[in-house]
């Protein structure tokens, strides 16, 4: 979803899906893309989905930061050598 610049709301836990994308947003290295989706507890990730789903310019800027981003995942060496 994050190679479509959709936004993926996570919760790191045991489970791998939601560790690659903890992983990937770290590797974007944007702050405020990791405030916004990265959720502390469940909760959080409620409240996080909330906002996403009522700000629509929220939802857009959050979706072109990711766009601007997204080419470390794949461009930036270190990222694919690890």
């Amino acid at each position: 979803m994050l190679q479509l610049s959709k936004i993926v709301i996570t919760l790191p836990s045991m489970l791998l899906g939601s560790r690659w994308s903890k992983g990937h947003y770290t590797i974007m290295n944007d702050s405020m893309l990791n405030n916004h989706f990265i959720a502390n507890n469940l909760i959080d990730n409620m409240h996080k989905a909330v906002a996403l789903d009522t700000n629509i310019d929220f939802r857009m800027d959050m979706e072109g930061r990711i766009n601007k981003n997204i080419y470390r995942l794949s461009y930036i060496m270190n990222t694919v050598r690890e």
